[in-house]
């Protein structure tokens, strides 16, 4: 998948395009992407998404824009791996704010020459959202494009939305928010140095910095699976200010429940599965100690493993 980031550098003819801020990648999303693949692949056209980077109220008023739940690598992951040609991740600025939603059709036609566009139900464009679906639709066959409006994708009979997916993992409720995504929640980082406390502890752990601006679950543990390139691993993950022993920024800990490869420096995702307590602060490290053990044991029922003990292996 070619990844563009300003519209001038699209050289790959007419297209089937989704739109759409993509924000979590969720079922809803996935089902845009579906129906752009077929349509561009009936017709040999080039399949792509265009969307933004960030929430267009980080551009317009960042003190309302709400926390993320993919960065933009993730969400450029996650559309790769449903079989995109182009993915187009622009800014939102204020002259594409200013835009109206006369103005829109047009520019998407001149910049990609759209054979088929792609949108939800509930899609808005243009300056302060004024435009719908149904305007589309009409506008489009001005610019020689089909508009094809998809029915949302229900979960718990409502539909997807990534503001169902945000309220669920601010919640902590993981199984909703996979049940929406369609696997377990991700937080996509590098491995850091940390303070070394886990392996005094004899739970070494592989620490990712906290994405800024990305939804995060409530501080706690979690048992979760953990993607490198080498494949999935089991895992106990700590999110949170370590409380018992301070010092540093709020991190992402995680302790592996099997034999892996060394992990400092390259880039994993965690996939948190199910929340298993609170953050709490213990009376000294043999009472944390006792609890982590007590985790990794919940961790391991959670995952649906054999209980053979298994330590990660970091350098």
């Amino acid at each position: 998948m070619r990844l563009l980031n300003d519209v001038r550098a699209w050289h790959m003819g007419p297209c089937a395009v989704a739109l759409g801020l993509f924000d979590g990648v969720h079922k809803g999303h996935a089902a845009l992407v579906a129906e752009t693949v077929r349509l561009a692949r009936a017709e040999g056209l080039a399949a792509a998404v265009f969307t933004f980077g960030a929430h267009p109220l980080a551009a317009l008023h960042p003190q309302e824009a709400p926390p993320m739940l993919t960065t933009p690598p993730e969400k450029a992951a996650r559309l790769a791996a449903l079989g995109l040609d182009a993915l187009l991740m622009t800014a939102f600025d204020e002259a594409f704010a200013a835009m109206t939603p006369q103005a829109f059709p047009a520019y998407l036609a001149d910049a990609l020459t759209p054979r088929h566009v792609v949108v939800g139900f509930n899609y808005t464009f243009g300056a302060r959202g004024a435009g719908d679906a149904a305007l589309l639709t009409a506008l489009g066959k001005r610019h020689a494009f089909t508009t094809h409006v998809l029915a949302p994708v229900c979960c718990g009979g409502l539909p997807i939305s990534s503001t169902r997916v945000r309220q669920a993992v601010l919640a902590g409720d993981m199984a909703q928010a996979r049940a929406m995504l369609g696997e377990a929640y991700g937080i996509s980082g590098t491995v850091i140095h940390g303070k070394g406390l886990g392996r005094k502890l004899g739970f070494p752990t592989a620490n990712l910095a906290l994405p800024a601006d990305k939804a995060l679950p409530p501080f706690g543990v979690y048992a979760a699976w953990v993607a490198v390139a080498q494949g999935r691993y089991p895992a106990v993950v700590n999110i949170g200010a370590h409380p018992t022993a301070p010092g540093g920024p709020p991190a992402l800990e995680t302790h592996l429940l099997a034999p892996a490869p060394a992990l400092y420096d390259q880039p994993l995702t965690v996939l948190c599965e199910a929340r298993l307590r609170p953050e709490r602060t213990f009376e000294n490290l043999d009472a944390l100690a006792a609890q982590v053990a007590m985790d990794v044991a919940q961790a391991r029922v959670a995952l649906g493993l054999a209980q053979a003990d298994g330590r990660a292996q970091f350098s």
